[in-house]
């Protein structure tokens, strides 16, 4: 299924995140040699060991990790996932690379959707991604009339 999405959609970046398997290791590092072969960046979803031992381009920090976005962006890009309006003015604070901001559509099991025109609030000097919900061309239209660094999903390049 991966590599069919990186045939069908043009990706600049890869967020690895895997919360099941015993063999993250091995998965992640194979995911970044195939990105790599294709000009792709690759950040690991909150494995700060992976991402220092391994040098991926950044990591994705979840909410719970705010403490951690100084230490790390040392070593590269640091996205982080936020879901309020402090918590993005909290990572421009830490200078954060990024941030994702959801849900922006309804995403079963995550709560109430943020809904399309949150993002005229978001602070403008920051690069957001947009993510929750995205599943069509649809949403990525309605995206484009913000100024965003971009988008992130998985029910979208995995359909």
């Amino acid at each position: 299924m991966f590599l069919r999405a990186l045939q069908k959609h043009p990706i600049d970046i890869v967020a690895f995140r895997d919360k099941t398997s015993q063999n993250i290791r091995s998965l992640a590092l194979a995911i970044k040699r195939t990105c790599k072969a294709k000009g792709i960046k690759v950040y690991i979803n909150q494995e700060i060991g992976l991402f220092r031992k391994f040098r991926f381009n950044g990591v994705h920090l979840t909410s719970k990790q705010f403490d951690s976005i100084e230490k790390m962006r040392l070593l590269g890009n640091v996205v982080i996932s936020a879901h309020t309006m402090q918590e993005l003015r909290s990572a421009k604070k830490l200078r954060a690379f990024a941030a994702t901001y959801s849900p922006i559509f309804y995403t079963p099991n995550k709560g109430q959707p943020k809904g399309i025109y949150a993002l005229r609030k978001v602070p403008k000097s920051m690069r957001i991604i947009a993510l929750g919900g995205i599943v069509s061309k649809k949403e990525i239209h309605r995206l484009k009339r913000y100024n965003l660094f971009g988008f992130a999903s998985i029910r979208y390049f995995c359909t």
